[in-house]
């Protein structure tokens, strides 16, 4: 990468779905130790603990794809091509996915996250997610001032801020 900050970037987002889905989310009993519940005693255990995992995934799935948008000419670089079929780019998808995982699992694959969100009961909430994890890291590249375009617009910014203030 050309650029420290945004290796720092990525790294960071490596360690936070790595941490979120797999302190969180691959580990129900931990989400119900934290409101002091026993995973028994909820009306569904079986379906919570599947959907617990299945949030998991998604949420893996999703930072693959933010990622894979957002470092897509460092991969070509990287790759030494264009990523244009979508052969290729689903290759690379499954790459990032599988390093993104946060155990060595070959049982859920990326391409397998198409028909979660083919699912009507999870297009919304797949797509509310997808707006969180979007949002979340726009924000935290915009503070922190990760990359040009987040300095170029806070500059940008700050200049109508100064010119406000002399006119």
């Amino acid at each position: 990468m050309k650029d420290v900050r945004d290796k720092r970037f990525l790294i960071g987002s490596f360690l936070l779905i790595k941490v979120m889905a797999g302190k969180l989310f691959f580990k129900p009993y931990k989400l119900t130790s934290f409101f002091q519940k026993a995973k028994s005693s909820l009306q569904q255990p079986l379906t919570f603990k599947e959907n617990c995992v299945c949030f998991g995934y998604t949420l893996v799935a999703l930072f693959t794809d933010f990622l894979f948008g957002l470092y897509r000419e460092e991969l070509e670089r990287l790759y030494g091509q264009m990523l244009t079929t979508k052969d290729k780019i689903a290759e690379v998808k499954q790459k990032m996915f599988a390093d993104l995982m946060p155990i060595s699992d070959d049982y859920v694959l990326y391409k397998d996250f198409a028909s979660v969100v083919g699912r009507n009961e999870w297009s919304t909430l797949v797509q509310s997610i997808h707006s969180l994890v979007v949002n979340a890291l726009e924000a935290v590249k915009q503070h922190r001032h990760l990359t040009d375009l987040g300095l170029q617009r806070r500059v940008k910014e700050d200049l109508k801020e100064l010119i406000q203030v002399r006119t």
